[in-house]
C-alpha cells in the first residue's frame, strides 16, 4: 500500500482539473450559465419550413429529420436544426436552424462567398451563395444557398440547394416569420 498520497491520487486530480478548466465539474464556475430557451419545440421549427420545401421542390411527402440528438419534443434553445429530403430518392434539399445568440459569439464570416443583403420587414437577411462544384456543369447547375438573419438575439438560418431569385425572396419571408414567431 506504499506510496505516497499524491502519486496515488495523481490521476484522480489530473482528470479533475481537466474537468474543471472545461467547466464539467458541478459547482466550479462562478457564474450562472443558462441557456435560453423558446417556448417552442424543435417539432414547431421543422414543420415551419417544411412549406418552403415542399412548394420550392414539388414534393408533398417531404422525409423531414432532426439535426441534433434531441427529440422532437424538445424546446428551441442551441443547438437546433432540420434537414429536408426527398421520400424515393432521398435527395437533400436543405435545411432550417434557430438558435439563441450568445454576447460572446462572433458572426459567422462569408470570405471568399459571394453575398448580399436583402430587406424583409426593414430585418437584414445575410445571401450566401456557395459556388457551384467543379465536377458539375456551371452552365446547368444552380448553387446553393444560405440565408442568414438576427432578430432579438435570436439567429435563423435557411439553406436550400438549386438557389435563385424566387428562391431568395421566398425563403427570406418564411426566415423572417420563422424567427418572429419561434423565438418567443
Amino acid at each position: 500500500m506504499g506510496g505516497d498520497v499524491n502519486s496515488r491520487h495523481a490521476p484522480i486530480l489530473a482528470i479533475a482539473l481537466l474537468l474543471s478548466g472545461c467547466g464539467l465539474l458541478p459547482g466550479t464556475d462562478t457564474e450562472q450559465s443558462t441557456v435560453v430557451e423558446s417556448n417552442h419545440t424543435l417539432q414547431e421549427l421543422c414543420d415551419f419550413a417544411k412549406k418552403f420545401f415542399s412548394t420550392r421542390y414539388d414534393a408533398p411527402e417531404l422525409v423531414v429529420s432532426i439535426d441534433a440528438t434531441r427529440p422532437m419534443s424538445a424546446k428551441i434553445g442551441g443547438g437546433n436544426g432540420c434537414s429536408y429530403q426527398t421520400p424515393g430518392r432521398k435527395e437533400y434539399l436543405g435545411n432550417v436552424s434557430l438558435f439563441r445568440v450568445h454576447e460572446a459569439a462572433t458572426a459567422p464570416t462569408s470570405e471568399n462567398r459571394p453575398s448580399r443583403i436583402l430587406r424583409v420587414d426593414d430585418v437584414a437577411v445575410a445571401e450566401i451563395v456557395q459556388p457551384i462544384p467543379e465536377y458539375l456543369d456551371p452552365a446547368t447547375a444552380r448553387p446553393y444557398y444560405e440565408l442568414t438573419a438576427t432578430i432579438g438575439k435570436w439567429e435563423g438560418r435557411l439553406e436550400f440547394k438549386n438557389g435563385d431569385e424566387q428562391g431568395t425572396q421566398a425563403g427570406a419571408r418564411v426566415l423572417i416569420d420563422m424567427i418572429r414567431a419561434l423565438k418567443s
